[in-house]
């Protein structure tokens, strides 16, 4: 049971941070003047500007997917302390839960309506 325990330990912090790069890769594309503009979660989050075709655009930052980075780094790290604590081992699954809906729901949703 302890060898049980420990392996869904590394699972949650190795899908943990797996979930912190997904906010890495491209999420949304923008369309800007006849232009696409992909962004990654990262930028909508936490504000970036864009430029296109010599015009930038300085984005807000999107509250929605600010939320979710924030939860799933918490979940991250929460799982990761989880082998020295063990209440953050039962709630670092409910940040990562909290976090999963809500992404999904932006990601089957049209991405572009959160972006603010």
């Amino acid at each position: 049971m302890k060898t049980i325990n420990r392996i869904v330990q590394i699972l949650a912090i190795v899908f943990g941070f797996g979930a912190l790069v997904l906010f890495f890769v491209p999420f949304a594309t923008v369309t800007s003047g006849g232009n696409d503009v992909s962004f990654v979660a990262a930028q909508l989050g936490f504000g970036s500007k864009a430029t296109v075709s010599e015009t930038v655009y300085d984005m807000a930052k999107s509250a929605d997917i600010l939320f979710c980075f924030l939860t799933t780094a918490i979940c991250a790290v929460m799982s990761a302390f989880s082998f020295k604590s063990k209440s953050l081992r039962y709630s670092a699954p409910v940040f990562g839960i909290i976090s999963a809906v809500y992404m999904l729901v932006i990601a089957l949703s049209n991405p572009s309506a959160f972006v603010d």
